[in-house]
């Protein structure tokens, strides 16, 4: 079988064995894998987490190991690649993503593979999710909508409020859709492409705004009254776009941190200002199995429809092409590997 992998910094497809399914495990055939951002900072060098690669990943149950219940061959299934043990501190405080064992657990080789397969512990801790009414395109935005839910939960989004999604990849306009839904006031979104900012205000979005154009911040302010933003959502990694983000929020916002830093990023903040306007700063990492499950509920219940935010879809032998792509931007929201 294929699957892609980083040797030695460099993106590599690569030819191995057919893993078999133990005890407690399965074997999933690989159908679809969507491009995460995360994934590209991997291959730069800037990640701050594991190099496996590809992890939003839908497929067909190929193999049921010995043990394992409520899920036969043919099934089709949501797979994530990360859980946390459960009985920890962090886990037992609603912070699983900080979990010692969330980092270590992983697919076997990756999910960017004709074939994975699931780990015994991952299976026990509900990584799992069947799909029922929605396809395999639609099932591979399971994870990166986890995350958003997450990231909402943990900056104490309220109805009504006004927020500004700072980088309208597939990311911010995941956000926008579940700001939308859940009775956002006004929703603004800021980007330097003007394919995704036409995305976002399709989406919901109240105002949008090129970040290379005019002085925004007095702009935010004319829309607001003169107020600033309840919550402002930085969903890109680029450091002017954090800084900036202190001029957009009101006094008493906040401000999440959900676009991966890269590693090493340092940025010079006025700490005299932050506090004496009391701005929350709030970081948001990856998504627990929580509001996975949620997503899934979400998806399929057709209150949030996703399957327009495909724009690519490569096999696994265009690699290289597919990761242009969605490095690049220009004209793309979701790029996925598919595996027919």
């Amino acid at each position: 079988m294929k699957s892609l992998i980083l040797e030695k910094g460099k993106l590599v497809l690569k030819e191995f064995d057919i893993p078999k399914a133990d005890h407690g495990e399965i074997l999933v055939k690989m159908k679809a894998c969507g491009i995460c951002g995360t994934d590209i900072e991997k291959i730069k060098g800037f990640s701050l987490t594991n190099l496996k690669l590809g992890h939003e990943v839908t497929g067909e149950v190929a193999q049921v190991g010995e043990g394992v219940k409520d899920l036969k061959v043919g099934d089709r299934v949501f797979v994530h690649h990360h859980v946390s043990c459960g009985g920890c501190y962090y886990c037992k405080n609603n912070s699983e993503t900080l979990c010692e064992l969330f980092y270590k657990t992983n697919l076997e080789p990756c999910g960017f593979s004709e074939y994975f397969k699931v780990p015994k512990f991952n299976l026990e801790k509900g990584a799992v999710i069947k799909l029922n009414h929605i396809n395999h395109e639609e099932g591979t935005f399971i994870e990166p909508l986890g995350c958003c839910i997450r990231n909402l939960r943990k900056s104490n989004f309220r109805e009504g409020e006004r927020v500004m999604v700072m980088g309208c990849g597939i990311m911010g306009l995941l956000h926008i859709m579940l700001l939308k839904l859940m009775g956002a006031g006004k929703i603004f979104a800021l980007d330097v492409i003007p394919f995704r900012l036409r995305k976002a205000k399709e989406l919901g979005a109240y105002y949008t705004f090129n970040a290379n154009e005019g002085s925004l911040e007095e702009k935010v302010k004319e829309l607001t009254e003169g107020i600033g933003l309840d919550l402002v959502i930085v969903a890109t990694s680029n450091k002017k776009a954090l800084l900036q983000a202190f001029n957009f929020v009101r006094k008493g916002g906040r401000i999440s941190i959900f676009g991966a830093p890269f590693k090493g990023t340092i940025i010079d903040l006025d700490f005299s200002d932050i506090f004496i306007r009391e701005i929350g700063v709030i970081p948001s990492y990856s998504t627990s199995e929580k509001e996975t499950h949620l997503a899934s509920s979400l998806l399929e219940s057709k209150k949030l429809k996703v399957e327009d935010l495909v724009t690519h879809r490569f096999k696994l032998e265009d690699y290289k092409e597919a990761f242009r792509v969605a490095e690049e931007g220009k004209d793309s929201l979701k790029v996925l590997i598919v595996n027919p």
